[in-house]
């Protein structure tokens, strides 16, 4: 699974060079023209990030039913994720000043595009945060117990309070 995982990384990586591209083109020139390429190119991009979101999804249902991992795999994609997350922000920030930059000079057709683009954003974001939670849970579901800080009822629990408080 994080093998698909890297995958769906790499998209995030890519799209969101496309449409940097784009921005820097609108930039200089400022035309309806490529605007609208440019719209078309988040539109897609905005597409592509929320199948990923779906993905990741699906990834993180499976990480709860039980689906395999490799040993200190988990790290690395957590890593992944969080590096992600950071790429999608930072986009999503200078997507919303370039918009901001362009004010009245920005065709409807790119207003709606990067509004379905932050959109994406927000809802691959989400789905990577609760894929990195699965990834979260399951390594600790795989770790040792420590002896003496594990509890299955409310007086072990207040016993565990009384240890970590003698420990401090």
């Amino acid at each position: 699974m994080l093998e698909l995982a890297d995958r769906h990384f790499e998209h995030v990586s890519r799209e969101r060079r496309s449409a940097g591209i784009w921005q820097t083109v609108v930039a200089v020139f400022r035309s309806a023209a490529a605007q609208a390429r440019m719209a078309i190119s988040l539109t897609e991009d905005a597409s592509i990030f929320r199948d990923d979101a779906i993905w990741f999804a699906g990834a993180t249902k499976g990480l709860y039913n039980g689906e395999a991992i490799a040993n200190g795999a988990t790290e690395r994609a957590i890593q992944r994720t969080d590096h992600v997350k950071g790429l999608i922000n930072d986009r999503r920030t200078r997507l919303m000043a370039f918009r901001n930059e362009l004010g009245q000079h920005i065709v409807p057709q790119l207003r709606k595009a990067i509004d379905s683009y932050l959109s994406a954003c927000a809802e691959l974001f989400e789905a990577l945060e609760e894929f990195k939670w699965g990834l979260l849970e399951f390594e600790a579901s795989q770790s040792r117990i420590s002896t003496g800080y594990f509890a299955q009822t409310p007086e072990e629990l207040v016993a565990v309070f009384e240890r970590l408080k003698s420990d401090a």
